[in-house]
């Protein structure tokens, strides 16, 4: 959990993060968000489409099960289960 204010991930945006892009992600009985990255509100739609891009380079181990990516509201203090899913990017 963050509890300091987070940059936009673009190069020289120095906008405070307002989304996360992430996917659900386990292994066993853990389970998390694997953030993909953060960005401000002018640059969440190009995010999630490289986010979308690098997921499909990475591999993962038998025992790992993640999910479709999807954009959060990213709120500082908040832990991953805490944020809500927004509606989808694609169109």
């Amino acid at each position: 959990m963050y509890t300091r204010d987070v940059l936009c991930d673009t190069p020289e945006c120095e906008r405070t993060a307002a989304y996360k892009i992430a996917a659900p992600w386990s292994t066993g009985s853990f389970a998390e968000l694997k953030c993909y990255g953060l960005a401000c509100a002018d640059h969440v739609a190009d995010s999630f489409r490289e986010a979308r891009r690098r997921a499909g380079t990475i591999t993962h181990s038998k025992e790992e099960s993640i999910g479709e990516i999807g954009v959060y509201g990213y709120e500082r203090g908040k832990h991953d289960r805490q944020l809500e899913r927004l509606k989808s990017m694609e169109h």
